[in-house]
């Protein structure tokens, strides 16, 4: 920015970087004073952007669905983990002997069914189910920056309509002036209404073009509040102290796409399917089905069913009792779980497909965003100068104004030169941060 671009491998000592610097950091401590002043005049919460974004981040609404997101995963991989999943069954029968005509007989049973996974499925399902949690990890820590991305740009919008305000304020009061000395030449009989009304119109034109700022600013502050979970109120202001911006290093943008946290939450969604096609792959065969019966059985014989010489007045009663084991399995015919395969095997296709589309789109991304800010960086190199001598045509024009040595023509265009030149290092200066919020989302990654 202070001229440290130097072709040819040529070194500049650092007396030389200094004096190239010197203009460019007065012109920015300078205008640093304008922006602050009015804001303190104003009131309000000051915040700077890692204030923002650390309040967001603890604050926002958003926090709390992302956080509710992933703590809804944990819960089914804890859930998954259980390796025992059904049910045991119990059935007791009573048949009584009133039934047969005999009330001394009687029948009990008591059994237990409970059918046992024997096929090991609680172990792919544990892993679909823990690379499911991952992918909402990953999923809220993207959001977490596309949350810190938005605040930052809400943050630069508010800094860009800050200087708009405090320079259209300026350039109010000069127009003012302008048509006081307007007024004052026509009363003298040295000027005319023509000059007068021109100097009008260019002041209510300002005056308009100040307030409609200011209700920019206060919308941008509204927005800014939600983003920071607070109420809707206009007294938020952006603490940005300017600083000369340096150039970002180089960016490897398919290495950053690999670590990127969308095509990791991607990749484990793909992992995810893999394990639930095998968790179906092992239901195919069903567990088998244990069982234990146990029997009580009371029997008589009453008098007169016996036969022979010795049978007169002859009666029987006994009591059985048995416990039986036993295991049934299904036989694997019909049901092969061919719904839940057809099922996974698109879930695996579409999350492979996924995997290649988003990986492309951010590296596409990361090159964009490098672009974008070196270019800002290089717009804001350029316009440096402009600010210096922007602050000096001012105080030089306010004399002039004064002193009454600029007629309306020359007054109103040099006021809306300044306007032009002016607007274009703000929206320079939000164009170079936007740019790095941007970057920075898509650079800042794990390793």
């Amino acid at each position: 920015m202070c001229g440290s671009r130097v072709g040819g491998g040529t070194a500049i000592t650092m007396r030389e970087y200094g004096r190239r610097c010197a203009p460019w950091l007065v012109a920015l401590g300078f205008a640093g004073l304008l922006w602050a002043v009015p804001m303190l005049a104003r009131g309000g919460e000051a915040l700077t952007l890692a204030q923002a974004q650390g309040e967001a981040r603890a604050k926002a609404p958003e926090g709390a669905l992302f956080s509710a997101r992933l703590k809804a995963a944990e819960e089914l991989a804890i859930d998954a983990r259980r390796a025992v999943r059904r049910d045991p069954s119990i059935n007791f029968n009573v048949a009584p002997g009133e039934l047969g005509g005999d009330t001394s007989e009687r029948d009990i049973g008591v059994g237990l069914r409970w059918s046992v996974d024997v096929t090991g499925s609680w172990v792919p399902r544990r892993a679909s189910a823990a690379a499911d949690r991952d992918r909402s990890r990953y999923d809220r820590e993207d959001a977490l920056r596309a949350l810190d991305e938005a605040v930052a740009i809400a943050h630069a919008e508010i800094g860009f309509l800050q200087r708009q305000v405090t320079r259209a304020d300026r350039l109010r009061e000069l127009y003012s002036l302008g048509a006081g000395a307007a007024r004052r030449q026509l009363s003298a009989g040295t000027g005319n209404q023509i000059d007068l009304d021109a100097a009008d119109l260019d002041l209510i034109q300002a005056e308009a073009i100040a307030k409609q700022l200011g209700g920019e600013l206060r919308r941008g502050q509204v927005r800014l509040a939600r983003l920071l979970g607070r109420p809707a109120r206009a007294d938020l202001w952006a603490d940005e102290p300017e600083a000369m911006p340096e150039l970002p290093p180089a960016v490897q943008a398919e290495e950053m796409a690999d670590r990127d946290p969308r095509v990791r939450a991607r990749q484990a969604e793909h992992h995810a399917a893999q394990k639930e096609r095998d968790t179906f792959r092992r239901l195919i065969w069903a567990g088998p089905t244990l069982g234990v019966d146990y029997g009580y059985r009371r029997r008589s014989i009453g008098v007169g069913a016996f036969r022979g010489p010795a049978a007169s007045g002859l009666s029987a009663s006994w009591t059985d009792q048995e416990l039986t084991f036993s295991i049934a399995a299904p036989i694997p015919i019909a049901d092969r779980q061919t719904a839940g395969r057809a099922r996974v095997r698109g879930r695996i296709a579409l999350a492979e497909a996924q995997v290649l589309v988003t990986r492309a789109d951010v590296a596409t991304e990361v090159a964009a965003a490098d672009a974008d800010l070196r270019t800002a960086i290089d717009v804001l190199q350029t316009l440096a100068p402009s600010r210096e001598i922007l602050e000096r045509q001012l105080q030089l024009v306010e004399v002039a104004v004064k002193a009454g040595t600029l007629d309306v023509v020359a007054r109103a265009a040099t006021l809306r030169r300044l306007m032009e030149v002016g607007r274009r290092l703000d929206e320079a200066m939000r164009g170079y941060r936007v740019a790095r919020a941007r970057w920075t989302r898509q650079t800042e990654v794990p390793q």
